[in-house]
């Protein structure tokens, strides 16, 4: 028997969702189009080339996926200043190190919408 390897965002989605229902943490998934995946941190969505209209491949690592699925769970946050509980984004494929693991999340949702 061979270990399972790889997965989608959807069924990594649902399986948390599961799982924090049955803890009895209120818990949806969102799902999006066009979903943008920024690596640079410039908040955009970026494409370089050179002065002949080719693409510099190393600096290209921004892209945008057909779509995508994330968390939200609804939970207190007292490690946070009040006003922060609620729903809390977090997402089960993340794409990239956080502090050496790959996590994203959680993050309050009345901060991503302030910014």
């Amino acid at each position: 028997r061979e270990p399972v390897q790889f997965g989608q965002c959807w069924v990594f989605s649902g399986v948390l969702t599961t799982v924090c229902r049955a803890l009895g943490i209120p818990a949806r998934s969102v799902t999006n189009f066009a979903s943008a995946h920024d690596c640079d941190n410039s908040i955009s969505i970026d494409s370089h080339y050179d002065a002949d209209l080719n693409p510099l491949e190393d600096n290209n690592s921004d892209s945008v996926w057909n779509f995508h699925v994330w968390n939200e769970s609804w939970f207190r946050r007292l490690d946070l200043p009040d006003g922060y509980d609620g729903w809390q984004a977090h997402d089960a494929t993340p794409q990239e190190l956080s502090e050496g693991v790959m996590r994203c999340g959680p993050a309050p949702m009345r901060a991503i919408k302030e910014g």
